[in-house]
């Protein structure tokens, strides 16, 4: 894929404007204006679900990108400044993401000869320069000016998200939340939710772990070699286990497997060869997830009796249901998943079902970790 956007920007500068021409530029949107950017507002939630993937899960949709190109139109002689320069510097914005950083300039110097001072062309001037800290300058001059510029604020916090200022970025989208719930700018604060969560989650691993885990992999399916990998780089549960000691992530998967924290709770000496639920998987589903992370919370607690407390339990009930609404009482996982769940290590996503065959997200199992360490 061809560098662009945050983080590797384009390879063009342009001049910094003085604060007094600056201050000229910068635009407050009228209510005539807000009526008419509402007409584009699909176009809007297109790209902020572009913007979002891609700095999320650095995956880009070079079709939706293309086809959203093709959806702006900038022809008309007569249309009204404010709405031509959002339309082009959208336009600026998804040529960029197309690594077209020449035809992104051109553009942006249309739409800055319509309205310099909206909201996405000064958006577009932040993304054209060289540097994330040159980014940031950009928008920190700005935002001195017009401070409660959400749409700003929210591409600051992407910037200092990708510089890995975890605290700024997440100070910095929940000041633009605010802003955009004043507003009443529900499609923005929907849109870049999974942009919050993210922010949210590395301040919280970056205060509690010394995880190299790079941001654009946090919402990345894991295998059976990251559960492992990500267990022992991200926690302590397998100190005990390890003494110390150096293994490959092979030879560890093995060793675990023979010592039985691969297998569901109620097949500890593995002669069902439930371990294999795990090991012959290409991703690791949240039951399966549950079921590593609870044989590793009872081995840690010293309470090995308590590994399948809950089958024996409902066992002697004849006229028992079980608490969770998408695990049956025969599920060979059943004290994994409600072990977790009562623990605190995992919870329910609606408060009702477990998902047991969802696939875990790196960062929802690097956040398991910490909790199931406590």
């Amino acid at each position: 894929m061809k560098k662009s956007v945050l983080v590797f920007g384009a390879l063009f500068i342009l001049s910094l404007f003085s604060c007094a021409s600056l201050q000229e530029d910068i635009f407050v949107n009228s209510g005539a204006n807000s009526l008419v950017f509402s007409s584009i507002e699909d176009l809007e939630d297109a790209f902020i679900n572009i913007d979002c993937t891609y700095i999320t899960q650095h995956k880009l949709n070079t079709t939706e990108v293309s086809t959203l190109l093709t959806q702006i139109d900038t022809s008309d002689t007569h249309m009204e400044p404010a709405l031509k320069a959002r339309l082009l510097a959208l336009q600026g914005l998804l040529y960029l993401y197309q690594g077209r950083p020449s035809k992104a300039n051109d553009i942006y110097l249309q739409a800055k000869g319509a309205q310099a001072g909206d909201s996405y062309v000064l958006m577009l001037d932040s993304r054209l320069k060289k540097s994330n800290t040159d980014q940031l300058d950009r928008l920190n001059t700005v935002l001195k000016i017009e401070p409660d510029d959400a749409v700003l604020n929210l591409e600051k916090a992407k910037v200092l998200y990708v510089m890995k200022k975890y605290d700024e970025a997440l100070a910095s989208i929940d000041k633009a939340f605010l802003i955009l719930e004043k507003y009443n700018q529900e499609n923005y604060r929907l849109g870049y939710a999974p942009l919050q969560e993210n922010i949210w989650q590395m301040y919280k691993l970056s205060t509690n772990t010394n995880s190299n885990i790079p941001a654009s992999d946090l919402q990345k399916n894991i295998t059976v070699q990251n559960l492992v990998s990500y267990t022992v780089e991200n926690s302590t549960l397998l100190n005990f286990f390890t003494a110390g000691a150096k293994y490959k992530t092979a030879d560890l998967i093995k060793r675990l497997e023979k010592s039985g924290y691969l297998s569901a709770p109620v097949d500890q000496n593995n002669q069902d060869k439930t371990s294999l639920d795990i090991t012959k998987s290409k991703t690791i589903s949240r039951k399966m997830a549950a079921r590593f992370l609870w044989n590793l919370y009872v081995q840690n607690k010293g309470k090995q009796a308590q590994l399948t407390k809950y089958s024996s339990r409902y066992a002697k009930l004849s006229t028992a249901k079980s608490p969770i609404a998408d695990i049956t009482l025969q599920d060979k996982d059943l004290d994994a998943v409600l072990g977790v769940i009562e623990n605190e290590i995992m919870e329910l996503p609606d408060g009702k079902n477990f998902n047991p065959d969802d696939n875990i997200t790196v960062i929802e199992f690097i956040a398991s970790l910490k909790a199931a360490e406590k």
